[in-house]
């Protein structure tokens, strides 16, 4: 009996220190694998401020480039203002020299009218008049 208690301890004691040896490797694994998700989490937080910043960087690449553009295209709008304005004033200024020209025309024309129409008056006048007299 006493054998078998004996082998029976034995036994039971190389299990005991097999057992506290593989925990050890366990707990030694565990502690790989923490370290190996810590690391992770680190790297992934790493890539998200990166990621984050490259963001950022990008969105005030994309405004600057934006207001470049608005500001180009007022400019290239206010050319085209000034482009039509000009062209408009050129062409009020023809209108109107046009107009003058047309009114004076008139205007002349409205005189020798009333002349024409005073030499009728005068030759019927006096038509009139040598007839009466002969």
């Amino acid at each position: 009996m006493e054998q078998i208690l004996a082998f029976s301890l034995g036994v039971f004691t190389v299990v005991a220190v097999a057992a506290v040896v593989n925990s050890f490797k366990v707990r030694k694994t565990i502690s790989e694998v923490v370290e190996d998700v810590e690391n992770a989490h680190d790297a992934i937080d790493n890539l998200a401020t990166d990621l984050s910043d490259d963001i950022k960087q990008a969105e005030e690449d994309f405004d600057y480039r934006l207001k470049d553009l608005e500001k180009d295209l007022r400019g290239e709008i206010d050319e085209i203002y000034k482009i039509i304005d000009s062209r408009i004033d050129k062409l009020d200024f023809r209108i109107d020299t046009k107009f003058n020209d047309n009114s004076a025309f008139v205007d002349k024309l409205y005189t020798n009218i009333r002349e024409l129409q005073n030499i009728f008056r005068e030759v019927k006048q006096t038509d009139g008049k040598s007839v009466k007299d002969k």
